[in-house]
């Protein structure tokens, strides 16, 4: 993947120790080269200018870790990976999602769109804030207009399908204050590569801004109505 280096840089291949020189511009990284690349930016580097370069190293990364790798193998690498990515997945949560990650289809992979924020320096160190009134904007792009009346919680049971801890219940903390949750719990397989979310109502009123918040929270979901 390309990535814009701003200024000439050097830092060691975190598997040889050989000095890496790169030269400010587009570069193309991959596998190792990636890696090392987000290794020296995590430490004692500068930090990422733009979430675009963020994403093409996480991309990039990701297409070294998951290609043609046993479920031990992913568990491993996940383990490296969370280490320079923040999230309120626990580690175990993220290595079974890392698992599922391979077996989704790349048109369902939603690239069209990064996530909007600001660089924000905290105690000498850049961090990447979101804005969250941008990233309405973006789903307001995707939704229709529904007037109070209409407005209404619609009954939902969500089921783990694809056997991630916890994921379900995720899944459920996030959709409670829009819907009434009549159960949560798994799936009968679990070979889906989506979460499960079976939506009953009457109403087409209700049905549509089900379909567009389940998207917005969990976008990796799939309705059935």
């Amino acid at each position: 993947s390309s990535v814009n280096i701003p200024e000439n840089i050097s830092f060691p291949d975190i598997n040889t120790d050989v000095t890496v020189l790169l030269e400010k511009g587009e570069k193309n990284l991959s596998g190792d080269l990636a890696i090392s690349y987000l290794h020296y930016i995590s430490g004692e580097g500068e930090s990422i200018l733009y979430v675009s370069d963020q994403q093409d190293v996480y991309l990039s990364i990701l297409d070294k870790l998951m290609a043609n790798k046993s479920y031990s193998e992913i568990a491993n690498e996940m383990q490296l990976i969370s280490e320079y990515f923040a999230s309120d997945f626990s580690v175990e949560e993220l290595i079974s999602l890392g698992s599922s990650m391979t077996k989704l289809q790349e048109s369902k992979i939603f690239k069209d769109k990064t996530l909007p924020i600001i660089v924000v320096e905290i105690d000498g160190n850049n961090y990447h804030v979101p804005q969250p009134e941008k990233i309405t904007e973006i789903f307001g792009e995707f939704e229709s207009v529904v007037t109070p009346e209409e407005k209404e919680k619609s009954d939902i049971i969500i089921l783990n399908g694809c056997g991630s801890p916890g994921i379900a219940n995720s899944a459920g903390n996030k959709l409670q204050n829009d819907f009434q949750i009549v159960e949560i719990g798994n799936a009968a397989s679990f070979q889906y590569t989506e979460t499960k979310i079976i939506v009953t109502s009457f109403k087409i009123s209700v049905i549509e801004p089900v379909a567009i918040t389940v998207i917005r929270y969990l976008c990796c979901a799939f309705v059935i109505f």
